[in-house]
């Protein structure tokens, strides 16, 4: 990988890039991502990774979709094992092509719904890396015959020939991506998400922090990419010039020892979006003994990050072990796939006792004004509401996209976990 990138070749390069992401990427030597390939390995280190090499990566991969016949409109799938720096590449590579990148899960994906979600979302390329299962992609190529297959190996021997540098400017309403559900209320269904929610999104998410930004900003990236919660917080960081990723494939023990370094060498915000079985992982390693890092450096590291919590319930057993392991409570997000990731959070001006009377309202059942999912809106609006434009999705159907009802992801107030 190049390291040696003129800032000439970087003001060309991040020209095309459409409006949200090109600030971020005016100074090549900014470091973006440490990519922790094998978390734990002894002697193992991370793949250190800056804007402009980034920046180069993404442009190749631009070049490697228009190479294989891809033109703006058309799909291609995101076959990837674990988290990748190049799967972020070719996300940006889709915003410059004017492509849609879909996602496949890799947790729970079986070959037969792999390939479904290929036909059903039309994709014309298949990416795959070494992690993937190569019967996922078996069965993608003998359902979609003509799809072409791009290994990810190759993206570093790749040229910039084969695409005009011009700029992107895609259209609010225009495709970004599609992710499928995980299937919790039925089958999974492809969720067509636009630009318009992702500027919706990066404006939720500094409106969340902006009581606690402190650049550089950190992001611990353990949760999978094919999820709405990576995408939607990887997305934010694109556009963010003082921001770092620090992305791990899958969860591992280690990632408490890279959290803790990270938070303890970081100089600004770091954030960590978990799920609460996260937590029920730590208890358990310090139950055994087995914690990969000594416990009372670890409690004080983590007293360091802001942890959001999201996507399961987050009841008083999570938020106990929170306070014992951090010292303060998680910022509490719930939302969808449809709706990009968020509806409702807990807003960072309340003080701790605010939150917790809020956290043990919704425990003991106490009814409170306010949106909840599954219950009407009801009035007065709560003062604590955060609001935010209207956030349309579409859901993608076998042939044809089928539009669905707008929904209103347009408010952001202190509610109970429930």
């Amino acid at each position: 990988m190049r390291t040696d990138i003129p800032d000439s070749e970087i003001a060309t390069l991040s020209a095309c890039l459409p409006q949200p992401y090109r600030e971020a990427f005016q100074n090549p030597a900014s470091p973006f991502i440490c990519f922790y390939s094998q978390p734990g390995e002894v002697a193992a280190m991370p793949r250190h990774i800056t804007r402009g090499q980034f920046l180069h990566m993404s442009v190749k991969a631009a070049g490697a979709l228009t190479r294989a016949g891809l033109k703006e409109g058309d799909r291609f799938l995101n076959g990837f094992g674990g988290n990748n720096p190049a799967d972020l590449a070719f996300r940006l590579a889709a915003a410059i092509t004017g492509t849609t990148p879909v996602t496949l899960n890799w947790q729970s994906d079986t070959g037969e719904l792999a390939a479904c979600k290929a036909s059903i979302a039309g994709a014309r390329l298949m990416l795959v890396d070494n992690l993937i299962s190569p019967e996922i992609t078996k069965a993608v190529t003998t359902r979609c015959p003509d799809i072409v297959v791009y290994v990810i190996d190759g993206l570093e021997a790749e040229s910039f020939g084969g695409i005009a540098l011009k700029e992107a400017r895609p259209d609010e309403n225009s495709e970004k991506i599609v992710i499928f559900t995980s299937g919790t209320t039925g089958e999974p269904k492809g969720v067509v998400l636009t630009w318009r929610n992702y500027d919706t999104n990066a404006a939720t998410f500094r409106k969340i922090f902006s009581s606690l930004r402190k650049d550089p900003m950190h992001l611990l990236m353990v949760n999978p990419l094919h999820h709405a919660n990576s995408t939607a917080m990887s997305d934010w960081f694109l556009r963010e010039p003082c921001a770092v990723i620090h992305m791990l494939p899958r969860y591992t023990t280690s990632y408490w020892t890279i959290l803790a370094e990270v938070a303890e060498n970081a100089g600004g915000l770091v954030i960590a979006p978990l799920v609460s079985r996260h937590f029920d992982f730590l208890e358990e390693l310090s139950a055994r003994g087995t914690l990969p890092i000594e416990e009372n450096r670890l409690r004080k590291a983590l007293s360091k990050v802001s942890f959001l919590l999201g996507s399961a319930p987050v009841g008083p057993t999570t938020v106990d072990r929170l306070r014992r392991w951090t010292g303060h409570l998680p910022l509490v997000r719930f939302g969808s796939t449809e709706t990009c990731l968020q509806v409702l959070g807990t807003p960072t001006d309340m003080s701790e006792q605010e939150v917790l009377e809020a956290f043990r309202s919704g425990w003991d059942r106490k009814p409170s004004p306010g949106y909840c999912i599954g219950r009407p809106r009801m009035h007065p609006i709560p003062k604590h509401w955060w609001l935010q434009p209207e956030f349309p999705s579409n859901y993608t159907y076998e042939g044809a996209l089928t539009p669905r009802h707008s929904y209103r992801c347009d408010c952001f107030f202190v509610t109970s976990p429930m």
